[in-house]
């Protein structure tokens, strides 16, 4: 890249215009040289931006830090300099990806304010991106995409609680993106699994993916809602909200998690405070969109690896031209499993 396309791609990344060099061939292009265990030193730019150039990539390590909007022209921020000099690593970004690196985006604010939903490409801060772990290929990832991640996020909930797996764990919506993967997650970790569902066309699929009992939401949703019901299961996945979850809630055993992540149902409902100070249930809410960048690696890995499951059998391709009707079956309520856009020809 030539220094005339160079300054352009610079200045139309940071919206700067224009930019120059600098008259002095030496002085515009300092050098510094590390050897094993060096590192550049913590430092302040006294220009409006510094771009850095790796010539040479490390064997290992050599990772690129540095804390942004750290200071401003009004504001010095001497304590939060001071933080970071002493160690302080909550506002420190590290760049720990190349060129060519394939990566996974999910959540923030991807399609809402940052257009890129179902872009070929998107242009994405690099805090918002997971290196794509090894066992995983790119349509893989897809497969799961972010509603994997979120049903992810809500079996994590009960794992993490050390759950038993004497009774069956319950969920909802079980045929949509999170509950249909919540199902295959959770029976692959040796859960039983009973699915709720509002399709009951969809037994024969919600049977695939690991459910071993499936429950029609009209037949569960039946009888009048209880302050405490028969303590029925471990725990459970909900993908609906309102009544659902308040009857959910209610069923849950001693020290049960119900992981809540939707509200197609409604965005109220209404609980005793029985199953929380009986029996110790803790009701767990998850916003997998804006989950911390370290948590959806960890995640994404465990997809990769200890959770994978395969999830070709209950995905179908389309193109970008076929979205809309895709988008009306969601609205519909008719989207079954998991839709992966392919681009290109």
């Amino acid at each position: 890249m030539c220094i005339r396309d160079r300054l352009k791609f610079v200045s139309d990344s940071l919206e700067v215009f224009p930019l120059y060099t600098w008259a002095d061939p030496l002085g515009k292009n300092p050098y510094s040289v590390m050897h094993t265990d060096h590192y550049f030193p913590w430092h302040f730019d006294g220009n409006e931006f510094t771009l850095s150039i790796l010539v040479q990539k490390a064997e290992k390590g050599g990772f690129f830090e540095y804390a942004p909007d750290l200071r401003s022209r009004d504001n010095e921020n001497f304590e939060e300099v001071s933080k970071v000099l002493k160690g302080d690593r909550k506002k420190i970004k590290s760049l720990n990806l190349k060129p060519g690196d394939e990566v996974i985006a999910t959540g923030y604010k991807i399609g809402m304010a940052e257009f890129g939903g179902f872009g070929e490409i998107v242009h994405l801060p690099s805090e918002w991106v997971v290196k794509l772990p090894e066992n995983l290929s790119l349509y893989n990832a897809m497969c799961h995409g972010t509603a994997g991640i979120t049903a992810a996020e809500c079996v994590n909930k009960i794992i993490k609680r050390d759950i038993s797996n004497t009774l069956p764990v319950l969920v909802s919506g079980a045929t949509g993106g999170v509950g249909s993967i919540g199902v295959s997650l959770l029976s692959k970790l040796g859960y039983e699994v009973h699915a709720i569902t509002g399709k009951p066309d969809e037994n024969e699929m919600l049977t695939s993916m690991g459910a071993t009992k499936i429950i029609s939401r009209s037949d569960f949703m039946s009888e009048p809602l209880k302050p405490l019901d028969k303590a029925s299961y471990s725990s459970a996945v909900d993908t609906v909200g309102g009544e659902m979850l308040a009857k959910m809630i209610s069923m849950i055993s001693n020290n049960g998690v119900v992981s809540c992540c939707g509200n197609v149902g409604g965005a109220m409902f209404t609980s005793s405070v029985f199953p929380f100070i009986l029996r110790g249930v803790q009701l767990s809410g998850v916003d997998s969109a804006e989950s911390p960048i370290n948590l959806k690696k960890e995640l994404w890995n465990l997809l990769a690896n200890e959770w994978l499951i395969d999830l070709n059998n209950q995905t179908k391709i389309v193109n970008i031209q076929e979205i809309d009707n895709e988008i009306k079956k969601i609205l519909d309520g008719g989207q079954i499993g998991r839709v992966v856009i392919k681009h290109g020809e």
